[in-house]
């Protein structure tokens, strides 16, 4: 997808609130995709929303469960920052 390579290039110049728009683009096209969702929960810990960042996790994880022990990680490092 577009958007997802687009975001992709944002997130590696760390611009991630512009890479989160381009995943949010993607999400609407397709708002079950794991990898998106992912990539998003990566791109929000990067812009310091880390709310939207763990609501993306656990969409990973309700989604694709056994996929994505990485997301499984984030879940828990997010809940301890998070207090």
């Amino acid at each position: 997808q577009e958007y997802v390579a687009l975001a992709g290039e944002k997130c590696k110049a760390e611009q991630f609130q512009e890479a989160i728009e381009y995943f949010n683009k993607a999400l609407e096209i397709n708002p079950r995709d794991a990898n998106i969702l992912f990539q998003r929960g990566y791109a929000c810990m990067g812009a310091g929303n880390l709310k939207t960042a763990l609501d993306s996790y656990l969409a990973v994880v309700d989604i694709a469960p056994h996929a994505y022990v990485p997301a499984m990680h984030n879940i828990g490092y997010l809940l301890k920052v998070m207090g």
